[in-house]
């Protein structure tokens, strides 16, 4: 299970988005699995309260993972990042259907950066079944793009299974610029 979310108290210095990137290179060994618990987080305890969408989530990691059974239990996963105008375009693989928001406002908690790495809060809308097109109105020229990428996260990209989108950078991705 990768962290959940934490770390909104003002003052609280939170290394959980490296400490999530480290558990998610983890998934290049093999016979791993992971699920998020972004979404389910608290913003002022490490210890989450809302625990039963991740025990079923790691249920259908293991009876889909082990038993070969198919069951849901990833969300979205970055593929590509790539420029387009003043705008990055972000593409996922979906492990459960098209992109979409929890709450049907668009997806929240995006962030582009130039190439001085000053990221800003961006804009983001879905295109597509697996495309969000992410920009801010203060970078003319994006360069890298990151979601989620802070200890506590309000979340709302999901896809058609519920499933949230796992947190990500692209400056230490190959597809870079």
């Amino acid at each position: 299970m990768q962290l959940a979310g934490f770390g909104g108290k003002e003052g609280v210095d939170n290394n959980y988005p490296y400490i999530r990137e480290a558990q998610a290179s983890a998934l290049g060994l093999p016979a791993t699995a992971m699920v998020t618990a972004m979404d389910v987080g608290e913003a002022d305890d490490i210890h989450p309260r809302w625990k039963r969408p991740v025990g079923e989530r790691l249920a259908a990691a293991a009876l889909t993972e082990v038993y070969n059974e198919a069951h849901p239990y990833r969300g979205p996963v970055i593929t590509s990042v790539t420029p387009e105008e003043a705008s990055l375009v972000v593409e996922f693989e979906n492990f459960g259907g098209a992109l979409q928001t929890t709450d049907g406002m668009p997806p929240r908690a995006f962030e582009v950066a130039a190439n001085d790495g000053v990221y800003r809060p961006a804009s983001a809308r879905i295109e597509g079944p697996n495309r969000v097109v992410v920009s801010a109105s203060d970078v003319s020229d994006p360069q890298h793009v990151r979601y989620a990428w802070t200890g506590y996260a309000d979340l709302n990209l999901v896809n058609e299974d519920e499933l949230p989108a796992f947190p990500y950078r692209s400056d230490t991705k190959e597809w870079s610029r």
